[in-house]
């Protein structure tokens, strides 16, 4: 006889019951008087004859100690104030054993940033306030919360890895990462600064910095399109989101300037897209064609030329667009060899920015195990914003600048009429405020039009490149180098001479 279902258990308790019943009508038993184990036997199996069912009385064993049934899991009493006071010994006292180097080196980020993202995430959650639950018992700390996550984040491992020392259980180390990373990025107090899109007066110091650093005017930056291995992606999706990779991923767009701030930054795209497609998906695209990028333009001057919009560098996959300095394919004078090779040093900004991204948070640069886009969405963000921090705390730190490039307000510099002590300030405003009042006369359908023609400007591209390459070459040997080698070295060749 086979152990059958509690249906069929149930069942057979309620044949035996019908059974004793009859037995005793048949014999006319007292009720209090069992009847013959032979009268219930045969009945059992005329029951089971006809029905088609069999039951098994023996004796039901517990689900403990029958064979193929898991036992309950058992529950481990956590030690929460153990690690409140081990992560009090090795890092939040006065006088730590690791100092602020070392916690800088574990969890990516200083101790002071821990406490400023703790104090605002306070206020937008009570998820990071400590409570006290229905028997007197505290909830983990706030602290321990955050840096079990960040350690998650940091080193892309599960909770599991640290489950002595921070004393909570796997479900709850995931659901303190998820929350931390998504209430980073919903937090506007955070998120507001540190991926904001760059200002009019971010811009200026932008352009300022790459003029120093580089020696031209007019950059806002490097962009480039990095992917992120999806490890856990669905089966049915990942025909759409493998690419050359081949393995499922997911496209993360960024401009990056030389400090490796991120101004920008659009993630989500499939794997399957290249650059060129994610840019005609990129916000930053839409933001040139509906007018919003001119807010932030002014206009400077190279090779005594003057241009009205920033551009950025790219790679030669990207168009030829009036925004956008790519290199040349095959440099074929010294002015392009030169050009060149400046070009592709300055681009490596934003190749630079990937890689200290992706090293400093193991979770993105390694496989994303995580099975949620919108988790991946929050993980990505908040570790931009981790990154961002941690870049202006270098910047300050080291003090390569005299003023910080990252000011948020605009009426203090903007307000200024002598920006720089030249006439270019006003003239910028002006041909801002003339291009404003001519787009306005015009309708919905020729204002997209007038914007599209001139970004996908062939003639501009050519203008700026002419510029740049002429001002580098300029720049590292004057003029008269510059009328010895800028005529290539098949002008003038004619092949029917040879």
């Amino acid at each position: 006889m086979t152990i059958l279902t509690s249906f069929h258990a149930s069942l057979s308790r309620a044949v035996v019951g019908v059974a004793v019943f009859l037995s005793n009508e048949q014999y006319h038993h007292d009720v209090n008087i069992p009847p013959p184990p032979d009268i219930i036997e045969e009945f059992i199996e005329d029951v089971i004859e006809k029905y088609g069912f069999q039951v098994d009385l023996r004796k039901r064993t517990s689900n403990s100690d029958r064979q193929g049934v898991p036992k309950k899991r058992r529950m481990v009493p956590y030690n929460r104030q153990r690690a409140l006071c081990c992560l009090h010994e090795d890092y939040l006292d006065p006088r730590p054993i690791f100092d602020d180097r070392q916690f800088e080196r574990t969890f990516r980020i200083k101790r002071y940033m821990v406490d400023d993202i703790l104090g605002k995430l306070v206020g937008h959650h009570s998820f990071w306030t400590s409570t006290v639950d229905a028997c007197g018992k505290p909830s983990i700390s706030p602290i321990v919360k955050f840096l079990a996550a960040q350690k998650m984040v940091c080193y892309g491992v599960s909770v599991s890895a640290f489950q002595d020392y921070f004393q909570m259980g796997d479900s709850t180390g995931r659901l303190c990462m998820s929350m931390l990373c998504r209430h980073i990025v919903e937090c506007d107090e955070i998120s507001s600064y540190y991926l904001r899109y760059p200002t009019k007066s971010d811009a200026r110091d932008i352009v300022q910095l790459h003029k120093r650093v580089h020696g031209i005017d007019g950059m806002l930056g490097s962009l480039d399109v990095t992917k992120i291995h999806w490890a856990n992606c669905p089966t049915a999706w990942q025909g759409q989101f493998r690419g050359k990779e081949g393995v499922p991923t997911i496209g993360l767009e960024a401009v990056a300037d030389y400090n490796l701030w991120i101004w920008h930054n659009a993630f989500g795209y499939p794997g399957s897209l290249n650059d060129l497609n994610i840019w005609e998906k990129s916000p930053l695209f839409n933001s040139m064609t509906d007018g919003t990028h001119n807010e932030i333009d002014f206009s400077f001057t190279m090779d005594g030329q003057q241009f009205t919009e920033l551009f950025y560098l790219v790679d030669g996959i990207y168009p030829w667009l009036s925004r956008f300095l790519a290199s040349v394919k095959d440099p074929c004078t010294f002015v392009d060899q030169y050009y060149a090779s400046q070009q592709e040093n300055w681009r490596k900004s934003v190749e630079r920015a990937f890689g200290v991204y992706k090293k400093k948070f193991l979770s993105v640069g390694n496989k994303v195990r995580l099975r949620a886009r919108d988790d991946i969405f929050f993980l990505v963000k908040a570790t931009i914003v981790m990154h961002n921090m941690m870049v202006e705390a270098r910047v300050d730190r080291d003090e390569v600048e005299s003023e910080s490039y990252y000011e948020m307000s605009d009426s203090v510099q903007d307000s200024d009429d002598s920006h720089d002590g030249s006439d270019e300030y006003d003239t910028s405003n002006r041909v801002g405020n003339e291009w404003t009042n001519s787009m306005a006369d015009l309708d919905k359908y020729d204002l997209v039009h007038r914007r599209w023609e001139s970004l996908y400007s062939v003639e501009g591209a050519i203008r700026l490149h002419d510029a740049v390459k002429r001002q580098v070459y300029k720049d590292k040997y004057g003029d008269d180098g510059l009328l010895d080698n800028e005529e290539s070295f098949y002008d003038g060749y004619d092949p029917l001479s040879v």
